[in-house]
């Protein structure tokens, strides 16, 4: 066993079981505790095939994901595995798991020659782990933004190798099995989609009332609240990067400006007439899917399932929801608007 100089020299985290409170400073984990509530039931009862959560970016699925694991990884009859798929120069500070199984991970991740997100890395993660620990217990597994490190033409065999792994981690005579992977790529949902070997539900936004809560934990200025939701829709990360830039929403909206205008100028210029039609409603991607795809590529938008785990949106113009599509955030359509207007 690592003493606990060791533990910090290697980089693992171990996750408290009151969770995980500040992740952002002290931003606390808000709502979500009806997505907690189902995913808890599946770390009692097990899972199949492969749960693939997916929502915009800035949503919290990464602290879902993390409140889930802090909530069962010293339980005695659990075994939890987080791997932060995105870590790709350091492998030992990839995966969180409990004190009793560092030293057989330090063991593991010291002899990895790609990052643990990949899709070999982590079945040899689990696998070894399973064969010494997971007989008679409820194995968790929980991957942490997946496809961006991936791609959408190799995640689908990323997916299908997890599946392989629920089912030999269950032959292996573990109590029960879930794997949960995250993402924010939309390209890659639509690819995951054509599968049986995935279960796809969606985490959206923070609701109106929870979002409220996260604004007075940031100390949001009371005049700005209603705008800040009209162009955040809810969205944690984007209202921490706000408070971050003490309120000043016209700097947060010219980056959204230019990071349009790099990606996507030559686009708008080609495209613009059918864009006009986009920004008023987003479903009508449907009938454009060359626009569709370039605008799930860049992250603009996502495609929306419902229900979601916890909190469905409604149908909403003002927020550019609609039955089947969603810009990632309101501002994205408001800003997208305005350039072009102006070209």
């Amino acid at each position: 066993m690592l003493s606990d100089s060791e533990q910090c020299i290697i980089g693992f985290q171990h996750l408290p079981s009151s969770g995980l409170r500040n992740v952002n400073g002290s931003i606390p984990f808000v709502d979500r505790v009806e997505e907690l509530r189902k995913l808890m039931k599946w770390v009692e009862e097990g899972f199949y095939p492969v749960l693939f959560i997916y929502g915009p970016e800035g949503c919290g699925k990464t602290r879902l994901l993390r409140e889930l694991v802090s909530r069962i990884v010293d339980r005695d009859d659990c075994l939890a595995i987080y791997i932060d798929a995105q870590e790709v120069v350091d492998p030992k500070r990839a995966i969180y798991v409990s004190r009793d199984v560092l030293d057989i991970v330090a063991d593991i991740v010291s002899s990895l020659v790609q990052p643990v997100g990949k899709a070999l890395a982590v079945y040899r993660v689990a696998r070894i782990l399973a064969e010494r620990r997971a007989r008679g217990k409820h194995v968790v597994i929980a991957i942490d933004d997946v496809a961006k490190p991936l791609g959408p033409d190799i995640v689908e065999s990323y997916a299908k190798k997890l599946l392989d792994l629920v089912e030999e981690l269950e032959s292996m005579g573990a109590s029960s099995v879930f794997i949960v992977a995250t993402s924010s790529e939309g390209a890659s949902i639509k690819v995951l989609a054509r599968h049986n070997y995935v279960s796809l539900t969606m985490v959206w936004n923070l609701d109106p009332e929870s979002f409220e809560s996260l604004l007075n934990v940031l100390k949001a200025p009371t005049h700005l609240r209603e705008r800040i939701y009209e162009l955040l829709g809810g969205n944690p990360r984007l209202a921490i990067e706000l408070a971050k830039r003490r309120w000043r929403i016209d700097e947060l909206l010219e980056e959204v400006r230019t990071r349009i205008a790099a990606t996507l100028l030559d686009f708008v210029y080609e495209y613009r007439e059918e864009l006009a039609e986009v920004v008023e409603n987003v479903d009508k991607l449907t009938k454009y899917p060359t626009i569709a795809k370039t605008l799930l590529e860049t992250n603009l938008v996502i495609p929306v399932v419902r229900p979601c785990l916890g909190y469905t949106p409604p149908p909403s113009k003002d927020l550019g929801i609609g039955r089947y599509y969603a810009w990632q955030a309101p501002a994205y359509m408001h800003v997208l608007r305005e350039l072009l207007q102006s070209t």
